[in-house]
């Protein structure tokens, strides 16, 4: 009889390191799901900060000229007079042959602005999507972790049973050695 109840504390004790090793993997997975939540979170900021942008300069197109003016006197003290290099020349020739031409170019920005932003908002929206499933991966997991937690506890106290049971049988045991 003692040795069944040996083994069953052995087997107890083994199934209890096993949870423990599950629910460490668990928190594991948890902390890496959390950890993929936060980088998701900053690039929907930072995509929202883009699209927020963008969205500025689609709706006010006098703005947008004036980036474009910005932006073209940045380029002509980096780019000089003579070297022409893309977008750069684009912008540079627009400007030398007069307002009409310059402005073309600011609407042709504008539409490549309005695709980015398209752009900006499908990833945005995608981003979105693969936070939702995070949160909820991270959610399920959170279950299992407190179900394992339960499970954990509900073994240690058998363990603890079993080592009581088996304490009062070594005692008895003991004493009817003292006996003999």
């Amino acid at each position: 009889m003692q040795e069944f109840d040996i083994i069953a504390i052995l087997e107890n004790s083994a199934l209890a390191a096993k949870v423990d090793d599950q629910a460490i993997t668990l928190k594991n997975q948890a902390a890496t799901l959390n950890g993929q939540a936060i980088i998701i979170k900053k690039q929907a900021n930072v995509l929202q900060r883009f699209e927020r942008k963008l969205e500025t300069l689609a709706e006010d197109t006098r703005a947008a000229v004036e980036t474009a003016n910005v932006v073209q006197d940045q380029i002509g003290r980096y780019v000089g007079p003579v070297e022409k290099h893309g977008n750069r020349l684009s912008f540079l020739e627009a400007k030398q042959e007069g307002g009409g031409n310059f402005m073309l170019a600011c609407l042709q920005r504008m539409d490549e602005f309005t695709s980015e932003l398209k752009a900006v908002r499908a990833e945005l929206a995608a981003s979105k999507q693969e936070l939702a499933t995070t949160q909820q991966e991270l959610a399920a997991t959170n279950i299992e972790l407190v179900e394992i937690n339960l499970e954990l506890a509900a073994t240690k106290e058998e363990l603890a049973d079993m080592k009581r049971h088996v304490n009062a049988l070594q005692a008895v045991a003991l004493f009817d050695k003292k006996d003999a």
